[in-house]
Parts: structure tokens; sequence; C-alpha cells
């Protein structure tokens, strides 16, 4: 076992433009949490997300929505619009039903993950092998790495360690 640091990072709200989809409005090293955005079921906790978006609602729906692209702001006087998780809805990730709508997006950065490890048999000009990556999943060129749960894993090297912090 090679000695290897993760540290959990959280994420944040970011509304998208009119049309987007959130996994086009969440940037490199995040992935779209669907989960985050079906649980803004109440105007007060979509108006809290919206603010930490950087948006202000200038009013709110009668009521939430479940198609996809909820929850979203229009930009009219009942602007903001929570999402409606009847009958076992989930916001989606992949699609917007309506152009005008800005989805209000929950992106989250899977991992920043460091570690070193010795080579074996080991070699004098390279003493350690050192690494950084943050995201997901990718491919460095050098080794490859997944991220589940609290479990990350870089496959070329078998060095598997848990997600502290």
């Amino acid at each position: 076992q090679y000695p290897v640091s993760f540290k959990a990072v959280q994420g944040a709200w970011v509304l998208g433009n009119g049309g987007q989809v959130c996994n086009q409005v969440c940037p490199d090293f995040t992935s779209c949490d669907s989960g985050m955005q079906s649980s803004l079921t109440t105007n007060d906790l979509l108006k809290t997300a919206m603010s930490e978006a950087g948006y202000e609602c200038k009013g709110t729906g009668a009521r939430g929505r479940s198609y996809p692209g909820a929850p979203f702001a229009t930009g009219r006087s009942d602007d903001c619009y929570p999402f409606e998780a009847s009958g076992g809805a989930k916001s989606s990730c992949s699609a917007n039903d309506y152009g005008h709508h800005r989805a209000l997006c929950f992106c989250k950065a899977c991992i920043d993950l460091t570690g070193s490890y010795k080579l074996t048999p080991p070699i004098p000009s390279i003493p350690e092998v050192k690494f950084v990556q943050k995201g997901c999943s990718g491919d460095t060129g050098y080794w490859t790495y997944t991220v589940s749960g609290n479990i990350a894993t870089i496959t070329r090297h078998g060095v598997t360690g848990t997600i502290t912090g």
C-alpha cells in the first residue's frame, strides 16, 4: 500500500444560461448532483441556493416543477421555481425542456487527490513519484483513477485509498 491522501470537496450552486443543461453548466473537475437539485423543494430552500449562486429571485412560482430543467429561474415576476419531487421524480442533469429557463445546478467536485509512492525496484534518479489530480475520474497519461463513493482507486499502480477530511 502506497501513502495516499484524499481531501473531500463539497461543491457549489451554479445558475446556467437559458436552455443550458447542468452537464454543460458544471465546469471541469465537477459533476452535476441531481440529488442536491432535487432537494430544493420549497421556495425558501430555492432562494437560499439561488443566492449562493449569486442570483436574487424577483419572485417565486406558486408551486414547484418536476420537468427537466427544474429548479430554475425565468427572469419574470414569478421568477424562481423549486423542484417538485412527487412520484420519485429527480432533477435532470442532461435535459432542460425550455430554452428560456436557467437551470440551477449543484456542481460537486468529487475529490482533490494527492499522493506519492516509491518505485519498485527503485530507480536512483526518481526517488519518489508525486501526483495531484482534481475531479471524478480521468487519465493523466501515467495512471488512471476513478472515484466511487468515498473510495478512490488509481488503477495503473494499484493504489487504493479512502477520502478523509
